[in-house]
C-alpha cells in the first residue's frame, strides 16, 4: 500500500513540476506512470479537440485494444462530464477486456476536455480508493492541459509581437531567417521554410532553419512531394500526421526522414499567391487547430514583409 500511495504522490509532483512542452508527449509519460502504480495492461486519453475532433494518446508500449477506444468513443459525452469514475466489469464478450475505469479530464465543465481510461485484459477488481484516486489524478492533468493552451496562447501572441517589431528594424533576408527559426523551435519541428512562388509551379526557396541550401521537396518521401503543389491549388492549409520513412538520397543535407508535415499559403492583400509556408516533423505528430491558426498568422505576417520588400516582384522579373 505503502508503495502505491509514493507512485501516486510521484505521479501528482510529475503532474505539478513537469513542464510541458508538449501535450502529447506529457500525456504520454502521464499515462505510462498511471499504468504502472494501478498495474493495469493498458492505459489511454481520449482528448476532445475543436470541432468535436478526438485525439487518443497511449504510450507506446501500450497494449490498448481498438475496441477499447471504440467503446469509450461510443459514450464519450457522458464519460466526459461525469464527476464520478465509471467503473465497467466483466464485459469481456462485448468490448475484449475485463475490467475498465474511466475518469473525466475536467468533470461537469461547459467544454468537456476528454478522458482517460485505464484497464485489465484479465481479471482485475478496482477498489474505491483506487478508482477515485484515479479521478483526482485526472482532473490534476486535466488543469495541467488547461494551464498548457493558456501558456502557448500568450507564447504565441509573444512570438508574433517579436515578428511585428522584427519588421521594422530587420531587412528581409534576415527577417525570414528569424520567423523560420522562431517557428521551427516553438512547434518543436526539424525544418520549417518560407518559397517563395516564381512561376506556374515553381518555389524559389528564400529562408529555412536550420540554414540549408536545400529545398524542403528533397525531405520529403517520393509519393508525397506533391504536398506542395496540392497546397498551391488549395485554399487552407493542409496537415499530414503520418509520413512514410524514407531515407534521404543526398548526404550534404540533414537526414531527418520526416513523418509530420504542415503547410500554408502565403498571401498578398489582394488574396494572391506569393508562396509556402511549410513545417516538417521527424516524429509523428497531429498538428492541433491552434497550431495551424499559429502557421497562418505568421505566414500573413511574412507576407505582408515580402509584399512590403517588394522581393515578389523581384523574383518574377
Amino acid at each position: 500500500m505503502n508503495s502505491w500511495c509514493e507512485q501516486v504522490h510521484a505521479i501528482r509532483a510529475f503532474t505539478w513540476n513537469h513542464r510541458i512542452a508538449n501535450e502529447r508527449n506529457f500525456l504520454q509519460q502521464w499515462l505510462a506512470r498511471i499504468r504502472s502504480a494501478f498495474r493495469v495492461d493498458f492505459s489511454f486519453a481520449a482528448v476532445l479537440l475543436n470541432a468535436r475532433k478526438i485525439e487518443t494518446v497511449a504510450p507506446e508500449n501500450s497494449s490498448a485494444l481498438r475496441s477499447i477506444v471504440e467503446f469509450v468513443s461510443s459514450f464519450l459525452e457522458d464519460l466526459s462530464a461525469s464527476k464520478v469514475p465509471t467503473v465497467v466489469e466483466d464485459v469481456r464478450r462485448r468490448w475484449g477486456f475485463t475490467s475498465l475505469v474511466v475518469a473525466s479530464l475536467a468533470p461537469a465543465a461547459r467544454q468537456p476536455l476528454g478522458v482517460v481510461a485505464v484497464g485489465a485484459s484479465g481479471m482485475r477488481t478496482f477498489t474505491a480508493p483506487e478508482s477515485f484516486q484515479l479521478q483526482y489524478l485526472t482532473e490534476e492533468a486535466g488543469r495541467a492541459l488547461k494551464r498548457l493552451a493558456a501558456r502557448r496562447v500568450r507564447d504565441e501572441q509573444e512570438i508574433l509581437r517579436a515578428v511585428i517589431e522584427d519588421m521594422n528594424v530587420l531587412e528581409l533576408e534576415p527577417l525570414l531567417a528569424r520567423i523560420t527559426d522562431r517557428v521551427r523551435n516553438y512547434l518543436a519541428s526539424e525544418i520549417c521554410t518560407i518559397r517563395l512562388y516564381v512561376a506556374q509551379g515553381r518555389l524559389c526557396p528564400v529562408a529555412m532553419a536550420p540554414a540549408q541550401n536545400s529545398d524542403v521537396s528533397r525531405f520529403l518521401p517520393a509519393h508525397h512531394r506533391e504536398l506542395t503543389p496540392l497546397l498551391l491549388r488549395r485554399r487552407r492549409s493542409i496537415v499530414i500526421p503520418g509520413l512514410c520513412k524514407e531515407p534521404s538520397s543526398s548526404s550534404r543535407v540533414v537526414q531527418i526522414n520526416p513523418k509530420a508535415y504542415l503547410g500554408t499559403r502565403l498571401l498578398s492583400r489582394e488574396n494572391k499567391l506569393i508562396g509556402v509556408l511549410e513545417i516538417c516533423s521527424a516524429a509523428p505528430r497531429i498538428f492541433g487547430r491552434e497550431e495551424v491558426a499559429f502557421l497562418e498568422a505568421v505566414a500573413q505576417l511574412a507576407s505582408m514583409a515580402i509584399v512590403h520588400h517588394g522581393l515578389l516582384q523581384n523574383s518574377k522579373t
